[in-house]
């Protein structure tokens, strides 16, 4: 026979486990999405890790580059990076300029905007090229256990 505490004990671990904050997780705020996936972004950047950049991104994502140029799925966004960080970007830096911005689509979808720097990237000579700016725009879906780039668009900016 259950003791009166343990009953109790059980009764009120069953009702936690059911209410309505514990079966549904809380979703990030669209800020904090966009905060946790551009520091990913940046880190696996700063590292030059074509691979790791391109797992930031859904299966069947879409990455329009500065110069207009379309690639489709990791593997081509990884794959394209990291001929990029073997040439002229093998040394650059990139930084992320104020706050990104963010706004919920639906729940799991996040539009994001973020404004960036970087510096150390050489022109087709080797010869170093001032830094630069730029903007991207994401689409951030909740997949896979986490914020995953589905689109990006990035254009630099002439200040």
């Amino acid at each position: 026979m259950f003791k009166p505490s343990l009953l109790a004990a059980l009764l009120a671990a069953l009702l936690t486990a059911c209410s309505p904050a514990a079966t549904l997780a809380q979703p990030d705020s669209p800020d904090a999405a966009a905060r946790s996936a551009v520091t990913s972004f940046i880190e696996a950047w700063n590292a030059h890790d074509g691979a790791r950049l391109g797992d930031q991104f859904t299966a069947d994502a879409d990455f329009v580059g500065i110069s207009g140029q379309r690639w489709q799925g990791p593997a081509e966004i990884a794959s394209v990076h990291a001929e990029s960080f073997a040439g002229r970007y093998d040394e650059s830096v990139f930084a992320v300029d104020g706050e990104p911005t963010a706004v919920s689509v639906r729940p799991g979808v996040v539009l994001a905007h973020w404004r960036w720097t970087i510096s150390g990237v050489r022109d087709t000579d080797g010869d170093p090229t001032p830094p630069y700016s730029g903007l991207f725009t994401w689409l951030l879906v909740d997949r896979d256990g986490g914020w995953r780039i589905r689109a990006a668009h990035n254009t630099v900016i002439d200040d």
